[in-house]
């Protein structure tokens, strides 16, 4: 390897951006550099002094170089500038040198063993850093910047990390992150949903742009964009707190943003192959390669099967996800990127059937392989196109334009056990359903983003306009006329297949489409030294058109418009200290809104948007050249003009809507949030978060009372790994926890009627019965070892569950939707490097 190569490897290690290519000149030149970002001003020296200069962007952002006048050699030029700025430069020798961050006095820097990443031009991507923790990050932003310089919670999940705890869906991945709690059942018995803060997590985006119905129709949207395979990701954000600045109409819970893998500058090719518990095999192919001689068009295709049984009576489940993708140097200052993925799940269901409790409260005494009859199954197919055109304008100035279509088909047989149970007679309901369904959405934006000195102080801008439009249809099917559904069950000889299905037929039809945009703008301004203010604001509408009737061949009812909504104004404020060259001290304010045009009131007029605000203050650390990142947050949000339900109303028949409602709900969420993730020594990496999150309901008789009762208070997760030395260097050992304390339900269900219901057969309407019951805390406990036989090949061994709790991964109420948590398994898995 040459020398030359060497050095890029070195600066990339560091998460260097910069490098200015030119030829040898040691004597003295004549300088004038004025007043200008710091990083503007090495650029010039380097070109003008024909030298070789490494730099990262990171370790400049919000610099100012001083006036420069007078004649110096290179390396005299550019320690003038650097005086006082917390860099120091190394002479590497041939006219090269490299800016790094001046060692601190109380702490030693880390010697991290960081693979040298091949995609060397983007700071955002992970992959082969060996990191937990990232460069940049770019939720809840346009501009791609370092944990530090933003203002705001937010967490990360590399691609180390995923390959480490093997994360072959979205629902492990997303569940890893600190402060996300699970819920099933609570809009729709088939799909996974997410809270954070106390309020539902809805808005999910791959590269800033939306590939979920869920953040424009209340959440109710089966597929939801989530059956996405976790292979053809570099790494998993979320940003804590309301997002509507760049994410628009959303709870004020956060946004998840899904970072895509790009091309590498050079061939790659990566395997893997793992088999484990209960049939569950999964295979991954990764080539990634310039496709052109100079380089400048590079491609990647990505092909990953996983085949699997469940802990619980099943069918067996497939899944299969291609992603391909190119980018495009059109010209030296224009990237061109293009790719398209599909994702296919057919088979059982990947969620393990939601049971009743009995009717104390309890959970039921059944074995945790209690499942489905086997002609029970779920299928989605998922496909996203996507295409994004990036354009620098100068040194410091780019302008970028993304589009998006994501596409959902899913169909669904599955049986629902419903109906507490009678301690004494262990007797219940089951009934089974069929329901198919669409949706896409279509998603645009583009910004321009840059930085800009003035009064000698260096600034950011960000400005853009977005756009997003998502529609859904659902079609329900039922059986035939006189033929009963619910069926009488026994846990005390329990038998999924005696549970039958039915030659359904079409029976109800529902349609919704939405569309919002915005105009937004945030900017960046330094006040004083080490002072910086942070304005943004986002002006948006809203549009809502829904419908909904009996199937009929020969007919379809129009849409109707129940929403138009415009002039949504919401702010951002924030303002930045930084403390010292390692610690950024800040306090932030941030809103949401959330349409609710599909809940009426007694009046029957549609409801107004429920809205947020969010105050945050927080300390954030940035150790060892950014290997480590730390962060501690204490947040407080109020939520006003929610949906509260009252009671229903014969006389209203409007399709896809909901009565009666009260627009007065209002709820608090106050808390606490810890962070660090990434090198704490050389050979140990670290990624851990505990969150406090006390919410409280504000309004009528519960007030006071806690409204998210269903996520715990008290939440740890923690992953951890260690390479060890001398002889044991080719194995690296690790695990982690998922901890939270308890949580509750109460309410009231009703209970059977047997002499109600359709034809005389029984249905639940009869006279309700109060519960209140509480899932203990738990911890789930997770190991990992690894061992590299030589450079290309690897074999890692993991343990989830390692102390086989039994526990729910959901509780709901007494009628049903109470899910077991996986109990403990094994993967073993070979990887390729090459």
């Amino acid at each position: 390897m040459s020398h030359h190569h060497s050095l890029k490897q070195a600066a990339i290690a560091v998460g260097l951006l910069l490098a200015t290519y030119v030829h040898a000149d040691t004597g003295k030149l004549s300088f004038d550099i004025p007043a200008e970002p710091l990083e503007q001003a090495v650029n010039r020296i380097a070109k003008q002094a024909n030298v070789q200069v490494l730099l990262a962007s990171r370790l400049v952002n919000g610099k100012t170089s001083p006036v420069l006048k007078g004649e110096y050699t290179a390396r005299e030029a550019l320690e003038k500038l650097l005086a006082g700025s917390g860099l120091t430069i190394q002479d590497k020798g041939d006219n090269s040198f490299i800016i790094t961050a001046e060692p601190q006095k109380d702490s030693r820097l880390p010697e991290v063993n960081v693979t040298v990443s091949k995609d060397n031009t983007n700071n955002n991507l992970t992959e082969n850093t060996g990191l937990y923790t990232v460069q940049q990050a770019t939720v809840g932003g346009k501009m791609g910047e370092s944990l530090r310089e933003t203002p705001r919670s937010i967490s990360v999940i590399t691609r180390q990390q995923l390959d480490d705890q093997r994360m072959l869906n979205f629902y492990d991945a997303i569940i890893q992150l600190p402060g996300v709690t699970s819920s099933v059942g609570t809009l729709n018995r088939e799909e996974n949903q997410f809270f954070s803060r106390g309020n539902r997590l809805d808005n999910i985006m791959a590269d800033g742009l939306s590939i979920s119905t869920r953040s424009m129709t209340d959440g109710d949207a089966r597929g939801g964009g989530t059956n996405t395979g976790m292979a053809k990701f570099d790494s998993v954000q979320l940003l804590r707190g309301p997002d509507a600045l760049f994410s628009g109409n959303g709870q004020p819970s956060g946004s998840i943003n899904l970072v895509r893998k790009h091309p590498t500058n050079e061939l790659q090719i990566k395997t893997a192959l793992s088999g484990g518990s209960w049939n569950n095999y999964a295979g991954e192919f990764d080539l990634s390669s310039p496709l052109t001689e100079t380089g400048n068009i590079r491609g990647r295709l990505v092909a990953a099967r996983n085949t699997s049984d469940h802990f619980y009576e099943s069918a067996n489940s497939r899944k299969t996800m291609v992603y391909g993708i190119v980018d495009a140097d059109l010209t030296p200052n224009t990237l061109l990127s293009v790719g398209a993925s599909k994702d296919t799940s057919h088979g059982a269901p990947d969620l393990p059937p939601g049971f009743p409790r009995y009717t104390t409260g309890e959970a039921l005494k059944i074995s945790r392989s209690t499942g489905y009859p086997s002609w029970a199954k779920r299928d989605l197919d998922t496909e996203n196109y996507f295409a994004t055109l990036e354009q620098k304008l100068g040194d410091n100035w780019k302008l970028k334009t993304g589009i998006s279509d994501t596409k959902n088909d899913g169909e669904s047989w599955v049986p629902y056990y419903n109906g507490a149970v009678d301690p004494s007679t262990l007797l219940s309901k089951a009934s089974s359903g069929h329901v198919s369904w669409k949706s896409e959405v279509q998603a645009f934006d583009i910004n321009l983003t840059g930085i800009f000195s003035l009064f000698e102080r260096q600034h950011k801008l960000a400005i853009g306009f977005d756009q997003s439009k998502a529609k859904q249809h659902s079609l329900v099917y039922t059986a035939p006329t006189g033929i009963a559904v619910t069926r009488d069950i026994s846990y005390s000889d329990f038998d999924e297949d005696n549970i039958v299905s039915y030659n359904y037929v079409p029976s109800w039809e529902n349609a919704s489409k939405y569309q919002q945009s915005g105009l937004y703008a945030y900017g960046q301004f330094e006040l004083i030294k080490d002072i910086k203010l942070i304005l943004g604001g986002r002006y948006a509408s809203f549009k809502a058109w829904s419908n909904g009737f009996n199937y009929d061949l020969t007919h379809r009812a129009a849409y109707d418009k129940v929403q138009d909504t415009s002039g949504i104004f919401t702010p951002y404020y924030a303002l930045m200290w930084n403390l010292t060259t390692e610690w950024t001290s800040y306090i932030s304010m941030t809103e949401s809104y959330e349409d609710q045009s599909r809940y009426f009131n007694a009046s029957q007029q549609a409801l107004n948007p429920t809205t947020g605000r969010s105050w945050e203050i927080g300390l954030k650390g940035e150790h060892f050249n950014g290997h480590l990142n730390s962060s501690v947050a204490i947040y407080r949000s109020l939520r006003k003009n929610y949906a509260v339900y009252l009671n229903g109303d014969p006389s209203f028949s409007l399709p896809g809507r909901n009565c009666c409602y009260a627009g007065d709900g209002k709820f608090l969420s106050q808390g606490l949030e810890l962070e660090i993730s990434g090198a704490l020594t050389h050979n140990w990496q670290i990624n851990a978060g505990y969150t406090y999150d006390d919410n409280t309901t504000e309004y009528g008789t519960d007030a006071g009372n806690r409204y998210a009762s269903y996520t715990p208070k008290h939440m740890l997760k923690l992953w951890s790994s260690y390479q060890l030395s001398g002889s044991l260097s080719s194995l690296r050992v690790g695990g982690g926890v998922q901890a939270q304390s308890s949580s509750y339900r109460s309410g009231s269900v009703n209970t059977w009627n047997p002499t109600g219901g359709l034809s005389g057969t029984g249905a639940f309407d009869g006279p309700t019965v109060p519960y209140d019951f509480m899932a203990s805390g738990r911890a789930i406990w997770n190991a990992f070892a690894e061992y590299k036989f030589d450079e290309h090949w690897a074999a890692a061994l993991n343990i989830n569950n390692a102390f086989d709790k039994r526990y729910h991964q959901t509780v709901y109420d007494t009628n049903g939707n109470n899910f077991y948590g996986v109990p403990r398994s094994m993967m073993l898995t070979l990887r390729g490097t090459f």
